[in-house]
């Protein structure tokens, strides 16, 4: 079995860009989050993680250095983002099943036709 590919999790880059000239001249820090898997000993394929808390979008891959430099783990975001709507969903699963017309774990029949 492979050692690869391994699951990192959400890390963070930061990066802040100057807008503006003169008296207008400003400065923003732009966070994103990012989901991470290691695909070799230095290879880091990086994915962004959209509003609803879920990777999408290109993949692109980064050396380790250049990984190391530019993103920064972020563990406080599976509490905050993942982990309340799984335990809700948990919580609700059981009661859902209970309640339903149909029994737990069935589905109903398909309709007949009528003609």
């Amino acid at each position: 079995m492979s050692a690869y590919p391994q699951i990192l999790g959400v890390y963070v880059r930061n990066v802040t860009a100057d807008v503006g000239a003169g008296t207008t001249r400003g400065s923003y820090d732009q966070k994103t989050y990012w989901y991470v898997r290691r695909t070799g000993d230095d290879a880091f394929e990086v994915q962004p993680i959209n509003a609803n808390h879920v990777p999408s979008g290109l993949r692109s891959v980064f050396g380790k250095g250049e990984f190391m430099a530019a993103f920064s783990p972020e563990p406080a975001y599976y509490e905050r983002n993942t982990l309340p709507p799984s335990s809700r969903c948990k919580r609700r699963s059981p009661r859902a099943r209970s309640s339903s017309p149909w029994g737990a774990w069935t589905r109903p029949s398909a309709p007949s036709s009528r003609r």
